[in-house]
């Protein structure tokens, strides 16, 4: 089954969202999220191993550990993500990202 994501088009005008763009780093943490956002459609739950080298590996963009593991604190903030016995979680509350199937 074929799943998709949709990002509102008001994404880039959130608050959560400014927020982090104004962080040093923030493209990338944006960046990120996407992805991790891509990789949570790949199986039926939407929860990704909290793992910064799984994460670097299923990553096709090179970023730095410590920029993958401080991304995911700020995103985890930010109220984006959860982290869930060593799992990252999308909230299924999360009003700026869509996932259903197609």
């Amino acid at each position: 089954m074929k799943k998709e994501l949709r990002i509102r088009n008001d994404f880039f005008d959130q608050d959560c969202i400014n927020w982090i763009l104004s962080q040093p780093n923030g493209s990338l943490y944006i960046l990120l999220y996407l992805h991790l956002c891509c990789l949570s459609l790949h199986d039926n739950e939407a929860a990704i191993p909290y793992n910064v080298q799984w994460i670097q590996a299923h990553t096709p963009v090179s970023i730095d550990g410590n920029v993958i593991d401080s991304g995911i604190q700020l995103l985890v903030k930010a109220g984006l993500l959860e982290v869930n016995d060593a799992s990252l979680v999308l909230p299924s509350s999360n009003s700026v990202i869509v996932r259903r199937a197609i």
